[in-house]
């Protein structure tokens, strides 16, 4: 990266740094001042939560919410 290249992760146990410790260099490169970015996917939270170099192993989603109930006005 320091001599003008781009690299890339890529995993065969699905969305890189989400299912393997890939979290550890991206969260050196953004230390660093490096720009990562991802090819999302199906999940825009999966593709953020992949290039947060935060780690992943204890992220939970438990859903969506219901589509006829806003979650601000009903209980």
């Amino acid at each position: 990266l320091k001599s003008n290249k781009d690299i890339a992760i890529v995993s065969d146990a699905g969305t890189p740094c989400i299912s393997d410790p890939g979290y550890r260099i991206i969260n050196a490169a953004n230390i660093s001042g490096f720009n990562v970015i991802t090819i999302p996917g199906p999940s825009s939270a999966i593709a953020a939560l992949s290039i947060s170099g935060l780690p992943c192993d204890a992220f939970y989603f438990q859903g969506f919410f219901e589509h006829n109930r806003n979650p601000y006005l009903e209980p």
